[in-house]
């Protein structure tokens, strides 16, 4: 005979979008041109670039949670959703591998239409806690929904942004 024992837990995580650029722009790396020789004549292959920076920031992230669902938005010139919430971590970083700047359509950068994607993908999340981790390079250059506005709806909903900004002048990025 066998005695079946279960331990149920309650638990509580947060609710987070990834909005990833995904923008032509995110090819650039950020070294002087001699360091990048360099560094290609030392390791053999270049530095990596604002792209490729930002999914290994994200592939340590989604492995350093525990209990919160995460879900993807990826834009340039257009937002799409790459995977709603999930608690599936190993398909999260499979398809975060799987991505490339070849996507979709690099030719501008929808901020507003990435937030709004995430805004729309936690409305009906029950999680007390909601955020979007925003990583991108650059400002608003096409979509048809401002980023204030798409922060607006997020903020009115409980809902907190966080920016990563990749790229050598973080300075001149705008959301």
């Amino acid at each position: 005979p066998q005695l079946e024992s279960v331990d149920e837990r309650t638990v509580e995580g947060i609710d987070i979008f990834v909005v990833l650029d995904l923008s032509g722009s995110m090819r650039a790396i950020d070294m002087d041109v001699n360091d990048v020789r360099s560094t290609a004549q030392t390791t053999g292959k270049l530095p990596p670039n604002r792209f490729e920076s930002a999914v290994a920031t994200i592939h340590d992230f989604v492995k350093s949670r525990e209990r919160d669902r995460i879900g993807m938005v990826v834009f340039a010139k257009q937002a799409f959703l790459q995977f709603p919430l999930t608690l599936d971590y190993s398909t999260v970083i499979t398809l975060l591998s799987r991505l490339t700047l070849d996507t979709i359509d690099g030719a501008a950068t929808a901020i507003g239409n990435g937030l709004g994607l995430a805004v729309r993908g936690l409305m009906e999340s029950t999680a007390k806690s909601k955020a979007i981790v925003l990583v991108t390079d650059g400002k608003q250059l096409g979509g048809n929904v401002s980023p204030r506005e798409a922060a607006k709806i997020a903020k009115d909903n409980g809902i907190k942004i966080f920016s990563l900004l990749v790229g050598r002048e973080i300075g001149r990025a705008h959301v």
